[in-house]
């Protein structure tokens, strides 16, 4: 019996790793269309109850209300759209590192580029964004 519980907890974690990448891409997605629209609350379903950003060439926050603040001072400033390219994703169990390229368009025209790190957490058996650096 043992032995069927441990195979079993071990095919779950597997299935988690397994599962990461296609389910970070989808968060991702639903990120950047949350952004065309201004749309903070969708911003805020793909992040962990606990996140943390750190914003370019600025300090570190943590909690939901500091991190949709930071979202609502991007766009603010004008920020109208976002992409994000993953270029590795790698899985610890219920953590997964993600490392990405992002462009970022803005209502005068400008472009910002950089790259973010994002360490994603699974809670209630879905993939959330519980860190990410911008750079």
């Amino acid at each position: 019996m043992r032995l069927l519980i441990v195979a079993a907890l071990a095919l779950d974690g597997l299935m988690a790793q397994t599962g990461a990448r296609p389910a970070i891409l989808a968060a991702n997605k639903s990120l950047i269309a949350a952004v065309v629209k201004a749309d903070i609350q969708a911003i805020m379903s793909v992040y962990s109850t606990s996140p943390e950003m750190v914003p370019p060439d600025s300090p570190a926050v943590s909690g939901r209300e500091a991190v949709a603040k930071v979202w609502k001072e991007f766009f603010d400033h004008g920020m109208t759209a976002i992409e994000l390219v993953t270029t590795d994703v790698d899985t610890h169990g219920a953590t997964a590192d993600e490392q990405g390229t992002f462009t970022s368009k803005h209502k005068d025209g400008s472009i910002d580029k950089g790259q973010y790190h994002s360490v994603w957490t699974r809670e209630k058996g879905a993939w959330k964004l519980q860190r990410i650096a911008w750079q």
